[in-house]
């Protein structure tokens, strides 16, 4: 079996993020890194050099997706021109009242399985399935309806704005295969073998208390990504 790679891309995001460290116990993240170790030491040996390991401090699933840019500028540049625009500064405190606030925490979700394409094989990342209720669905709809008329209002590009749980689920990525378009990694028994094993072994269950405004790149791995609060 095969896993296919993803070019990095450059992108910029005003995201409701929620990091793993900020809302759980030690135990967990312990779990989740078991998890990328074994992971990464079934692959070939030959095939891990293109692996991207989410630190602790990144590890995150990301709840709503406010604003996004493909950049042809380094990030840091993009980052400077974002926050001096005219909105960015009505924009926070938007985000802060109109959505942070009227989320309903704190929340339980259940890690129940990862996420494989509907073709079975893996493309461009490894990925854990946060199943997300009706209630908090529901209320997420609620806030993003409501958040895009105010958005709009206060001039914020908000084309993009979508709530990240498709098919009912948040997504955590633990890790990243990188390499050239429509490339892949080859002789993956062993890698699918353990995951299918593992998901025996779910659900773990995260907690949701805490969620913060980011800004990021595609992989949250830039500095001081934490906006509010």
């Amino acid at each position: 079996m095969k896993i296919f790679c993803e070019e990095k891309k450059e992108t910029l995001n005003l995201t409701i993020s929620a990091r793993v460290f900020e809302n759980n116990n030690g135990h967990v993240l312990e779990k989740i890194e078991e998890i990328q170790k074994c992971a990464v030491q079934s692959l070939p040996s030959h095939s891990r050099i293109g692996i991207y390991v989410y630190p602790r401090d990144t590890l995150h699933f990301s709840i709503l997706n406010i604003v996004s840019f493909d950049l042809d500028v380094d990030f840091e540049s993009a980052r400077r021109v974002t926050e001096m625009r005219d909105w960015h500064q009505c924009f926070l405190e938007f985000v802060k009242v109109e959505i942070l606030e009227k989320l309903e925490l704190p929340r339980e979700l259940d890690i129940e399985k990862f996420y494989i394409p509907d073709e079975g094989e893996i493309k461009g990342s490894l990925a854990l399935n946060l199943k997300v209720d009706d209630s908090l669905n529901k209320k997420l709809e609620s806030v993003k309806k409501q958040a895009r008329q105010g958005l709009l209002k206060l001039g914020v590009p908000v084309g993009k704005l979508e709530i990240k749980a498709p098919k009912s689920y948040f997504v955590l990525n633990i890790l990243r295969f990188f390499g050239k378009r429509d490339t892949f990694i080859e002789n993956c028994d062993a890698f699918y073998a353990y995951i299918e094993r593992e998901t025996e072994n779910f659900p773990i269950t995260l907690k949701l208390e805490q969620p913060i405004l980011v800004v990021s790149n595609s992989y949250l791995s830039n500095s001081n990504p934490r906006i509010l609060p």
